[in-house]
């Protein structure tokens, strides 16, 4: 009964061992979505101010429309920067650490 025992523990230790290591992966793959994800925030947002900023391109060729009957199409207005500052998930140093087990 008791090594019955002695295999379910350690049976259980392996599983839980194996499902921590799997979400502490999946945590490395989101942080590194996120930092794609951030990067490429960061891209557009400069490829949006080289557009539309004060010295754009769009400012410099706006006058084109005028001087042609051939610019007949309108830049889109809704276009926004995107902000890669959203608030960030921190997990306690203390839930990634195992609990203290006391020997009795």
């Amino acid at each position: 009964m008791i090594e019955h025992g002695n295999r379910e523990a350690q049976e259980i230790s392996s599983r839980a061992g194996d499902i921590y290591n799997t979400v502490c992966l999946l945590g490395e793959r989101l942080f590194a979505l996120g930092a794609s994800i951030s990067t490429t925030a960061n891209k557009y947002n400069d490829a949006l101010k080289a557009v539309q900023g004060k010295q754009g391109l769009v400012g410099k060729v706006s006058r084109f429309q005028s001087l042609s009957q051939r610019a007949n199409r309108d830049f889109p207005s809704a276009l926004a920067p995107i902000d890669p500052d959203i608030d960030r998930v921190e997990v306690p140093e203390s839930a990634l650490s195992p609990p203290d087990s006391e020997d009795h």
